[in-house]
């Protein structure tokens, strides 16, 4: 096959170019063959047919090259299947030295093509051979109009001056959505799975089994062998028994409570009866040890009142043991507010002038500022990812309710305000500072996204609904590469989303609202009618937007079809059979 090697190093680089919008080099090749077999590496990834990577076509692998590796070193590597001829692109930034590989016969059959990533996208994936650390900062139930720096702080009676000025430091996303409750939102953003896959699609109302099966990738899953350090601080929620916790999916610590902070009012319900349904105790776990029970932390109000100080405890000394091991981290951070009850610290009460709700706005805004502080402290600040979201839209219980700013709605439906919800990007150097965008992103493509920016691919053997934005967020094309997504609210479709478009089945505003299948699809233009309150626009009618709808619809219809939905209360050991002849 050495007379096709001009013509294959010509299409590597074209289909390359294509996926990473980089100048390539190739640096070395060998005659290409292919083969399917997979590889359990973190740093490299089987390129299944039809995956869209404008590789598969050549090679059966894709390694990205770290400071600990080398080209020679993968050459040398066995090869899975000594029979057979496997064939690796090697994604090498152009800060990488290595000399071309050399294959040794005895150990199998590998070729090497490599490539050498010349702009920006080569810092995107590793920057001076160092994986970028990401802090991932979650809150609870925050509405798109808390924040100053959408429109909130100050009209809410809070200063957010932290958060607002973090929001002028990177990326400010108007239209970042999520799934619309707190256990398919965080099982979403973990998997990059819409959490209807996942028997994960509503907040589980008793204690039996429920939560994440152990065939599920987390961002944790995928980045700790790849030699990430990985934490979760704070609420979990997608699994409470064993096999399902933070530790069974990645994460190599965990403190927080079993499953949400209502349980907190509990002791103080002079109705509640411990005998009927025990006492509820903060966790702790290590990957590969058994989840330990608390018995001096009951989860009391006074107890959810002041935990945020223990996670932020916690979270330093987890970032300043790997900053001294120089070793890279994710820390999953969940704040415990804006989830009821929004009682604020004792610094902090009567701070605002203006009440308790917004005394928690001061104070989640000093936490986020305090973390902050902490990665700059630590010299850290250039190569930490930080990532600022909320889990959906804002809390309704009457005593604490959030708002949704210019949208309307809450949590637990599928209107605009109960949807959307704050998302900030800083990496220093990659993302623009100063940017800010109306353009459709999901929660599910962070998935792809932050594994893309730690130099991980995403499984291949499973349906990923997120789309990588990296590109976007760094800048590098004014469009977000998503259109439009489905919106399930438990088990059943209510709208889908396409562009500024929203197509409504059932109608429901807030928590307790009746929710109401519509007699014909509401076709609503969120640009001009952002509080959805007319069921069509009466001039254009906007008919046409259900062709766009309507192939939105058939396309997840086809992939359940490949891969059967995980049905919700599945056992741990769960495995869904795909089916890839359809």
């Amino acid at each position: 096959m050495r007379n096709q090697k001009p013509s294959i190093i010509r299409l590597t680089i074209v289909l390359f170019t294509a996926l990473v919008g980089a100048s390539i080099i190739t640096t070395s090749t060998n005659a290409v063959e292919t083969d399917d077999q997979l590889t359990s590496d973190p740093t490299e990834a089987p390129l299944a047919v039809g995956a869209n990577t404008g590789t598969n076509l050549l090679t059966n692998r894709l390694k990205v090259l770290s400071s600990t590796s080398s080209l020679a070193e993968v050459a040398n590597e066995d090869v899975i299947n000594p029979a057979k001829t496997e064939t690796i692109l090697v994604i090498q930034p152009d800060n990488v030295q290595s000399k071309a590989p050399k294959v040794v016969p005895p150990k199998g059959t590998r070729n090497v093509i490599s490539v050498v990533l010349q702009n920006q996208s080569s810092n995107s994936l590793l920057q001076d051979n160092k994986r970028p650390n990401i802090v991932l900062f979650q809150v609870d139930n925050l509405g798109l109009g808390e924040l100053g720096c959408y429109g909130g702080g100050m009209t809410r009676g809070a200063n957010t001056s932290r958060i607002d000025q973090f929001s002028r430091e990177g990326m400010q996303l108007w239209h970042y959505f999520t799934e619309a409750q707190c256990t398919p939102s965080r099982s979403a953003l973990m998997t990059g799975r819409h959490a209807i896959r996942s028997g994960t699609a509503s907040v589980p109302m008793d204690w039996g089994p429920s939560g994440l099966v152990a065939w599920e990738k987390t961002m944790a899953d995928v980045l700790s062998p790849a030699g990430y350090a990985t934490a979760c601080f704070g609420k979990w929620h997608i699994g409470a028994e064993t096999g399902r916790w933070p530790t069974d999916h990645g994460f190599d610590e965990w403190y927080g409570p079993p499953r949400s902070y209502d349980e907190c009012l509990w002791p103080s319900d002079p109705a509640y009866d411990p005998k009927v349904v025990p006492p509820v105790y903060m966790l702790e776990g290590r990957k590969n040890e058994s989840v330990q029970e608390l018995h001096d932390q009951q989860l009391t109000i006074p107890l959810k009142r002041d935990v945020d100080q223990e996670y932020k405890r916690r979270a330093f000394d987890f970032m300043r043991r790997n900053v001294n091991e120089s070793k890279p981290f994710f820390l999953y951070f969940n704040h415990g507010l804006m989830h009821l009850p929004t009682i604020p610290r004792e610094e902090f009460k009567g701070k605002s002038g203006h009440g308790d709700n917004a005394d928690c706005l001061m104070e989640l805004d000093h936490d986020f500022g305090e973390i902050l502080d902490f990665i700059d402290g630590q010299g850290i600040r250039n190569n930490t990812i930080v990532v600022f979201v909320g889990d959906n839209g804002p809390e309704d219980m009457p005593l604490w309710r959030g708002t949704s700013g210019i949208f309307e709605g809450s949590y637990f439906t599928a209107s605009e305000g109960g949807l959307r919800t704050p998302c900030l990007i800083r990496w220093p150097g990659n993302v623009p500072a100063g940017s800010s965008s109306n353009e459709m992103v999901h929660q599910v493509d962070m998935f792809p996204t932050l594994l893309g920016w730690a130099g991980c691919m995403v499984p291949q053997d499973r349906a990923i609904d997120g789309i990588d934005q990296g590109s976007f967020f760094l800048g590098q094309q004014n469009k977000s590469n998503r259109e439009g997504c489905l919106v399930w609210v438990g088990d059943k479709l209510y709208a889908v989303k396409w562009r500024n478009f929203k197509v409504t089945f059932i109608d429901q505003k807030y928590f307790y609202s009746d929710a109401l299948p519509v007699g014909n699809p509401h076709i609503i233009d969120l640009t001009t009618d952002p509080k959805e309150r007319e069921p069509v626009d009466a001039q254009y009618l906007h008919t046409w937007v259900m062709m766009p709808i309507a192939k939105l619809e058939k396309d997840f219809k086809e992939s359940v079809r490949r891969e059967p939905l995980i049905p919700a209360g599945s056992p741990v050991d769960f495995v869904p059979i795909r089916n890839l002849g359809s």
